[in-house]
């Protein structure tokens, strides 16, 4: 069973006028993924694709966001460090990563993660901290363009 992990950092919840989703019933497709024990969800239509975990090259002097950058299908892909966008204290060895898209700007980010858990339709309804509850289990809601935007801080 997933749980969330606490600690101090704060993740990035999904914009309570998040443009993922649906106006009309406010529920959207969600991928429902995990690293570690803790439970995150990203609108699966920021997803383009979901790969084994690539070899990464460190940058130096690059942003503290960054793990490094992979070669993806002949593009070269900005890599998220996972825990600089999910509280998670634990040392793990991630084997997949999600490409998330940001169609407005045209860039794309790989996001390391440990499964893929699910894809549903989830509420839009979520807490102060931006977690939904589902399947018994307390799961994070992120932004896809505010982890781009991470990687410019």
């Amino acid at each position: 069973m997933l749980q969330q992990v606490t600690t101090n950092t704060t993740p990035t919840p999904m914009s309570a006028a998040g443009s993922f989703f649906d106006q009309t019933n406010q529920a959207c497709r969600m991928l429902v993924l995990s690293i570690g024990d803790f439970a995150f969800a990203i609108p699966a239509d920021a997803v383009s694709e979901i790969v084994r975990m690539p070899e990464i090259t460190m940058v130096p002097g690059a942003p503290a966001s960054l793990l490094g950058i992979t070669l993806l299908a002949g593009d070269v892909l900005a890599v998220i460090k996972p825990t600089h966008v999910l509280p998670s204290d634990q040392i793990h060895q991630p084997t997949k990563m999600i490409v998330i898209n940001d169609h407005e700007k045209e860039m794309r980010v790989g996001l390391p993660v440990d499964r893929v858990v699910e894809i549903a339709s989830l509420s839009a309804e979520k807490n102060a901290a931006g977690t939904i509850e589902h399947n018994s289990t307390t799961i994070t809601v992120l932004d896809p363009v505010d982890l781009i935007n991470k990687l410019r801080r």
